[in-house]
């Protein structure tokens, strides 16, 4: 699903791993990722299309209770590493 977001979204790895659910507005399909995971250091707003809303409502079942949507297997408090997705 990881990999599926990155297309859809078109963001950095490490942003989407490092992603919280507070970030995200499902209701007016936006993603408002925070300055401090940005290369810029500025907000950055992801607009979310109907496929990657689709995908983060099947995400909110499986890491819901997480503070990421994509939590380490080993420590849930940090992001999922790099080496998963490749």
């Amino acid at each position: 699903m990881l990999m599926l977001m990155l297309m859809l979204t078109g963001v950095r790895t490490i942003e989407l791993r490092a992603a919280e659910w507070k970030e995200f507005n499902l209701d007016n399909a936006l993603w408002e990722i925070p300055k401090e995971h940005i290369k810029k250091r500025r907000p950055h707003l992801v607009p979310l299309s109907k496929q990657a809303i689709d995908i983060l409502k099947k995400l909110k079942v499986i890491s819901g209770n997480y503070t990421l949507v994509f939590p380490g297997r080993n420590d849930v408090r940090k992001p999922m590493s790099e080496a998963t997705i490749i």
